[in-house]
């Protein structure tokens, strides 16, 4: 939000704001694209040999898995959306480059980077997450696969003593994480 002016007693204020709204989400036949992924995995040999350590089909990686579920749909992530998860995700790797003792520029040059390919990576990333993100919630809300309290419980008695109490205080993130497991378990089934 941005103020135009001063604020006086009396006067109209004239601000501007800047807002979204979650983007429409088109699945697609992205059930399609992850069978064709995961239909490797289902096929059995009768007589052959596994080898060792192996206890049946390789499993897919889940990082072909959300390739082909981001390839099958249609998303349009507004731009202030990826900026402002850019923006975090520059932040938090800048806290992590000052926790190294080394400087932005230190950072950049032994990585061979100039900022703008910096950001520019950071906006794609943040870009990727977000469809992921949105995504996995459209797959969720249309497979209706949903998470109740015995399953959060669950999770937080299984937790570390240290973690427990703030996994209490943030059940609906944690549903939300569940949640999207659960459904990276789904697409893995297909």
């Amino acid at each position: 939000m941005h103020i135009d002016g001063t604020i006086e007693d009396g006067k109209d204020w004239v601000f501007h704001a800047l807002t979204c709204e979650a983007p429409a989400v088109d699945l697609g036949k992205y059930k399609e694209a992850v069978a064709k992924i995961t239909a490797k995995s289902k096929i059995v040999v009768p007589g052959k040999d596994l080898p060792a350590g192996r206890q049946g089909p390789e499993q897919p990686k889940f990082e072909d898995i959300i390739e082909a579920v981001l390839t099958s749909v249609t998303i349009k992530v507004p731009a202030v959306l990826i900026q402002r998860e850019a923006d975090r995700l520059i932040s938090q790797t800048l806290e992590e480059i000052k926790k190294l003792g080394m400087s932005l520029d230190q950072y950049l040059a032994s990585t061979g980077q100039d900022i703008e390919t910096f950001k520019a990576m950071y906006a794609q990333r943040a870009e990727r997450d977000l469809k992921l993100e949105f995504v996995l919630s459209k797959i969720s809300e249309v497979e209706k696969i949903s998470v109740d309290d015995a399953e959060i419980q669950k999770t937080i008695d299984g937790a570390k003593p240290e973690e427990k109490a703030s996994l209490a205080q943030n059940k609906y993130l944690l549903a939300s994480i569940i949640r999207q497991q659960k459904t990276l378990d789904f697409l893995r089934s297909l």
